[in-house]
């Protein structure tokens, strides 16, 4: 199998497996991985955080919007512009985000854009890491191209399950410098990755 096929292969394993997760289950994870990721330095003096809303058997991340917003950081979350490249906008609460592209909540369009360059932390969905930094993303390439015009550190959130010996990798796959679980915090080697946050 080439490449594209074998991602295809993770891609769906993976989320075959997330997808079993009952609710509560979800829930308890998201919350050890939240208390995890709050233990960062990264996290705790940024000012400006990129992430993304929940969608499906994704990791929660309302406690963190929650968390941000309390302490008047500046919340930045993608949208799918109609050229289907993504657009960054600061959404200050919950009512500010309505269902999107393949229904997976974004911001509306009356909240403004965010320069990437102006990001200090961006915190990176995907299905599956490995520990070299390596993401498998839903497919798109819409957070490749992200990664690649942002210079924040990239901090992953992900569910323990979700880690794997090797993510199949390509020239334009963006590696990730961190990596939350409900179980660790993964580091990756600065030698495969830019510097770790943290």
């Amino acid at each position: 199998m080439g490449i594209a096929e074998d991602k295809r292969a993770l891609r769906r394993r993976i989320l075959a497996t997330r997808n079993q997760l009952p609710a509560a289950e979800i829930a308890a994870r998201s919350q050890r991985l939240y208390e995890n990721l709050a233990g960062l330095p990264a996290f705790r003096d940024a000012r400006t955080v990129h992430l993304f809303a929940p969608f499906g058997t994704e990791v929660d991340t309302r406690p963190i919007l929650r968390t941000l917003w309390a302490r008047g950081a500046r919340t930045v979350l993608p949208r799918v512009a109609p050229d289907r490249q993504l657009e960054h906008c600061v959404v200050e609460n919950f009512a500010e985000l309505e269902a999107g592209f393949r229904s997976i909540p974004e911001p509306i369009p009356s909240c403004s854009e965010w320069l990437p360059e102006e990001i200090d932390l961006i915190l990176v969905p995907g299905v599956a890491f490995d520990r070299r930094g390596g993401r498998l993303g839903y497919g798109g390439g819409y957070y490749d191209r992200f990664l690649s015009d942002c210079p924040a550190p990239r901090v992953a959130l992900v569910f323990q399950m979700q880690i794997v010996d090797r993510v199949p990798r390509e020239a334009h796959d963006r590696l990730v410098h961190t990596i939350v679980t409900d179980e660790e915090v993964i580091r990756v080697d600065p030698s495969e990755s830019a510097p770790t946050p943290g």
